[in-house]
């Protein structure tokens, strides 16, 4: 079934199936690989766009945290996941389920919503440690700290409009 429903573009990630399935994650991983190579479509266990990885962990997140998302934060983190995507293939590394959950994280603390690493975390297949890795490097990448994220929105950090001088009062 797992590779029924990625040739239909449906996301599913193996350890996703494998916890509704009940199945083994790397007995799934091995015979998937095997049979998509049969069936000559060895390409269907690429990584996924930002595109569907956000639209789907916040659907996911909608139902984790049983409330409806804004639809202009969605938006906005939608814009920001797809940003750090491109950003990040210019050089070179690589967009994950983390790179996901923290663009996420991000933009909430960018649109001032108080979602918890753990619940986004737990959407994007990751742990709440990741997120703050993943933060930590993106900090380095943009020369930013969390005082300039908290001062600056999505749009603003986009389009290049980065405020660094302020002091953010908690």
């Amino acid at each position: 079934t797992y590779l029924i429903l990625k040739s239909m573009n449906i996301p599913v990630s193996i350890n996703r199936h494998s916890t509704i399935t009940g199945e083994n994650k790397k007995r799934l991983s091995k015979l998937s690989r095997r049979w998509s190579r049969k069936m000559a479509t060895p390409q269907i266990h690429r990584a996924r766009p930002a595109d569907s990885m956000v639209i789907s962990a916040m659907n996911l997140l909608e139902n984790e945290i049983g409330e409806k998302l804004d639809g202009e934060f969605r938006q906005k983190a939608h814009t920001f996941a797809l940003f750090v995507e491109n950003k990040y293939d210019a050089m070179q590394m690589a967009y994950r389920n983390s790179t996901n959950a923290m663009c996420i994280w991000i933009s909430s603390l960018m649109e001032g919503f108080a979602y918890r690493q753990e619940d986004i975390a737990r959407v994007c297949e990751t742990t709440a440690q990741t997120i703050r890795l993943q933060t930590r490097q993106f900090y380095d990448v943009f020369g930013i700290d969390k005082n300039t994220i908290q001062q600056n929105t999505v749009e603003d950090f986009v389009n290049g409009i980065i405020n660094k001088n302020k002091k953010v009062k908690k």
